[in-house]
């Protein structure tokens, strides 16, 4: 019968290896056991079921310990290992910002045309777009330790080429390398993290790499702004403020090799191996079971809120019925109906939104500020360096008040801040049809508007960028993160792509003082403006408790309709014997 048989399993995958699920189970048992279709001799065999996982998992816990403190404590010392990640990923984070201010002034000096702007900012998303679903295929076939030679290697060879150059074209081809080569090198790193750290962990040493990558993009420019100031030729190789970045990303490529072969250890937390050998050795049971360990394995991952249920198995002091309605019917999840259309597209368009206007400002940002203010590659450093700082500052601030604030507010709050700074980027004296009473509000000068509505469009992208991830992330069910989220990537990876070619199109193309501004920024201020009357359409559904209620309580009523079938197939079993 249909129920007892999911009961059954359910109940066996349940006696994992780790005791996982043993507060699922228990939670599961106590809440359905309340249904009037409930049979008490299921709830018997659950009742004893639990006893044997939490027996088990104390003999567990004592064998665990003792063969502990029996190994070698030396025996596994990553720290040394995750400086040298850490510190790749602080490069990474250079790679971009400390070339990105000189590049239109590097291709002018190759006589490339303006248009070819557009094209060298985006082949680095190319490249990225290309290496990191490389990189983390590779990571499951290769060891970290080569996977991030090849990639520091190719990232070497390919900063060479950049400052070495005598055409335009091979900035385009150094380029699309140098993303090949940090999207390879992020997805073995990330990898690496993974495999060497608890569940508990993982989460704290995952958030701390956005922290490092956003230093790294503070500190990319302030370091080529400082080579900026060279103008020395050594054995016929010129340093200069073009091709300085250039050598910057050479020289850190060189360190991450000497760290990678010297230091870096290629391991794997205990743990893991043991989790991974297990998960293995269930995978001989039949064909059926399998089928549900799986679905059930894919669930182990899933977070509500930022923290991970795996963690929090005995902790429930101080938790709500309705979120222990959700933990008591976590079991059933492989049964959710997939989350709406609308919610999933949405997203992914307000995604595709801030991510594209951040794409356009990194990627105008120095020929308008050469055009309009005079500046030189030191001062666009200066900008970049300034812009990086304020997006530190804004992550933080992310950060704290997302313990307190719901999501979407946060998101509400990022798309107002990005407007605003659109608002001011826009040279509005230059228009005639503005009134002088809107003109009299405004700063006096264009250059001290612009430089205010940068930074302030820094902060709103560093804000709406993770929040809209992570809620997005939140309002899918576990098994479905794999594939949702592969859009909101590529949704991502599409704006990064799109975005120079508008900036480049919109600003060179349009002839008319002051109109191209008006038509790159207030075009994407159009967009954001759609994206938040989108936010506020959907308001009901951004609450992630009630997207994954909805989904759970259907769960509840397919588990409710296949133990009447139990029920009604017992009666007839019954009366048949009674009638023989």
């Amino acid at each position: 019968m249909v129920g007892r048989k999911l009961l059954r399993h359910l109940s066996s995958s349940f006696a994992d290896e780790d005791g996982l699920h043993g507060s699922y189970s228990k939670a599961f048992t106590g809440t359905v056991a309340q249904s009037p279709n409930w049979s008490p001799k299921v709830g018997r065999h659950f009742a004893a079921r639990n006893r044997k996982n939490k027996n088990k998992k104390v003999k567990t816990t004592v064998s665990s310990k003792s063969s502990s403190n029996d190994s070698d404590p030396g025996e596994y010392k990553p720290l040394v290992s995750f400086i040298v990640v850490y510190t790749m990923i602080f490069f990474n984070g250079c790679c971009f910002t400390a070339v990105v201010p000189s590049v239109p002034f590097y291709l002018e000096i190759l006589s490339a045309p303006p248009s070819f702007l557009g094209w060298v900012v985006s082949f680095y998303s190319v490249g990225q777009l290309i290496g990191s679903p490389t990189g983390g295929w590779l990571a499951d076939k290769m060891s970290a330790k080569c996977l991030l030679t090849i990639s520091s290697t190719l990232g070497f060879v390919s900063s060479v080429i950049y400052s070495l150059a005598p055409a335009y074209m091979l900035i385009l081809v150094a380029r699309w390398l140098t993303g090949i080569s940090a999207g390879m090198e992020f997805a073995t790193e990330l990898a690496f993290i993974a495999k060497n750290t608890t569940k508990k962990q993982r989460t704290i040493y995952l958030a701390s790499v956005t922290a490092v990558n956003v230093v790294g993009f503070i500190l990319g420019p302030a370091l080529a702004g400082a080579l900026s100031t060279l103008n020395v030729t050594i054995m016929g190789i010129t340093v200069d403020k073009y091709t300085g970045p250039g050598w910057l990303l050479a020289i850190m490529f060189v360190v991450d090799i000497c760290m990678v072969q010297g230091l870096f250890k290629d391991m794997e937390l205990p743990k893991n191996k043991k989790s991974l050998r297990s998960s293995s050795t269930s995978s001989s049971s039949t064909e059926e079971q399998n089928g549900l360990l799986e679905k059930q394995q894919q669930g182990k991952g899933v977070s509500y809120g930022g923290v991970s249920h795996e963690d929090d198995e005995d902790d429930d002091d101080g938790v709500d019925a309705e979120t222990k309605e959700m933990m008591a019917l976590q079991p059933l999840r492989e049964s959710q109906r997939p989350p709406a259309l609308p919610l999933v597209l949405g997203l992914i368009f307000v995604q595709f939104t801030v991510m594209c206007a951040w794409s356009v400002l990194e990627t105008i940002t120095s020929p308008l500020a050469a055009d309009s203010f005079g500046w030189d590659v030191q001062d666009c450093n200066l900008l970049f360096t300034g812009g990086g700082a304020v997006s530190l500052v804004a992550y933080v601030i992310f950060v704290v008040s997302s313990k307190w604030v719901q999501d979407r507010w946060l998101i509400v709050y990022a798309l107002i801040v990005c407007v605003i700074g659109q608002m001011l980027a826009i040279n509005w004296h230059q228009l005639e049809w503005v009134p002088q009473p809107f003109l009299d509000i405004l700063p006096s000068t264009f250059r001290n508007r612009f430089v205010a509505g940068y930074m302030i469009m820094n902060a709103g992208f560093m804000t709406g960028r993770p929040v809209t991830f992570a809620l997005y992330s939140k309002l899918i069910g576990s098994e479905y993160q794999g594939k949702y989220l592969g859009w909101m990537v590529a949704g991502g990876s599409a704006a990064r792509t799109l975005g120079p070619f508008a900036a480049v199109a919109l600003y060179y193309q349009i002839k008319a003082a002051g109109v191209n501004l008006l038509a790159l920024f207030g075009s994407v201020a159009i967009f954001h403006v759609a994206c938040l009357f989108l936010v506020l359409g959907l308001w009901k559904s951004l609450l992630p408790s009630a997207s994954m209620m909805q989904s759970i309580r259907a769960s509840m009523r397919m588990s409710d309709v296949d133990l009447d079938e139990e029920k009604a197939n017992g009666h007839d079993e019954e009366h048949h014997t009674n009638g023989h």
